[in-house]
């Protein structure tokens, strides 16, 4: 008896690896998840593959799909994987080395176990792919912006469940109007969008840009890489390795990366606090500037792991933006209630849990449905 069709959907990231299995028809329907941590060069292939021998043979794999982070240019749709694709991908890996070297790996070694089963890459910059040039263009020379170099836009995944869901819960004319999401975690970026196109966003040529996140710098001046060159003889790789991995709110903090491991300590760490501080101030600057770029605020949706269950974050933040209407109930905001909005502000603030697992299986059914590689 052959066992029910499923797809497993793989997210490889910097310092995690997290898998999912979905019900592949007739609707798309989460069964099991999983989350691997890294250590060192280990893959997390092992782990999986142990996992899924729990579903076998009540189900069957129907197709895999691959979280990639950056797409570049060559890139804007999610790909059937071929050889020609993941030699590209290689190619991409440059853009993003932290995320797009392990996730290469693992995807050859997937490709690997199953050759004849249909595989697909799903880009978190395609969310981006049409927002308007002006907002992709980074005022460099032409020699660059033809190699590549512009703002490209991340969490895309995120952001495309968030707006379908937000759809789903608050209407069409809601999420057509001008609307803020600010996906909040370990690694944290915001979006703008009007009529349900992107606008604007504040990552752009690499994660590490952007607002501070748990470990990587946010924006800064290009010209501190030459400065630390010569004053501390670090290396430009060195340096960006720094801005990836030993920066944002572990710097500031000299502790933790940990948005609630600061908050439990701040009473008494004044590092703490001044990271804190520094997180939710660079936020509201964000949400300011995005605002400005779609015409005001009609919706604030916080979503990914801070945004979602940091009530006080939410608090803070929202308590500088009576500017744009922004007025917070404190208990539908302590109950993490979809609508946290106080009935007479002008506009709704919501709470939504992201899924980029869901959006990697649907994409993957709609690609690979009738592949074979």
């Amino acid at each position: 008896m052959v066992g029910k069709p499923i797809i497993l959907t793989i997210n490889n990231g910097s310092s995690s690896c997290k898998a999912a299995l979905f019900t592949h028809s007739p609707n798309i329907e989460l069964i099991a998840d999983l989350s691997v941590g890294r250590t060192g060069t280990t893959s997390p292939s092992g782990a999986i593959l142990e996992w899924l021998q729990n579903f076998i043979p009540d189900y069957q794999l129907a197709a895999i799909g691959h979280r990639f982070v950056h797409g570049g240019t060559l890139y804007a749709a999610p790909q059937l994987i071929t050889p020609k694709v993941l030699e590209d991908l290689k190619d991409l890996q440059t853009l993003d080395p932290l995320h797009a070297e392990p996730s290469i790996k693992l995807i050859e070694e997937f490709v690997g176990l199953y050759p004849d089963l249909p595989q697909a890459v799903c880009f978190d910059t395609s969310f981006f792919a049409d927002m308007p040039a002006v907002a992709k263009r980074i005022a460099l020379p032409d020699t660059f912006s033809d190699a590549g170099v512009r703002r490209y836009g991340f969490h895309g995944l995120s952001y495309t469940y968030v707006q379908r869901e937000f759809e789903r819960r608050a209407g069409t004319t809601a999420r057509n109007g001008r609307v803020i999401y600010a996906h909040l975690g370990s690694g944290s970026s915001l979006a703008a969008t009007k009529d349900g196109q992107a606008i604007d966003t504040t990552m752009g040529f690499s994660p590490v840009s952007g607002v501070p996140s748990s470990t990587r710098s946010g924006d800064i001046d290009p010209t501190i890489v030459s400065f630390v060159q010569e004053r501390h003889g670090i290396t430009a790789d060195e340096f960006t390795k720094i801005a990836q991995t030993e920066s944002g709110l572990l710097a500031v903090s000299g502790t933790s990366g940990d948005m609630k491991h600061l908050l439990e300590i701040e009473a008494d760490d004044s590092r703490a606090k001044e990271a804190v501080s520094l997180y939710v101030y660079h936020v509201q600057k964000a949400i300011g500037a995005l605002a400005a770029t779609i015409g005001g605020l009609d919706s604030l949706i916080f979503t990914g792991g801070i945004g979602e269950e940091s009530d006080i974050i939410r608090e803070r933040v929202c308590a500088g933006l009576s500017f744009l209407g922004v007025a917070l109930d404190a208990n539908k905001n302590s109950q993490h209630e979809f609508t946290i909005s106080a009935e007479h502000g002008d506009a709704g603030v919501h709470v939504i849990r992201t899924n980029e697992a869901a959006i990697i299986a649907e994409q993957t059914k709609k690609l690979t449905e009738g592949a074979h590689v």
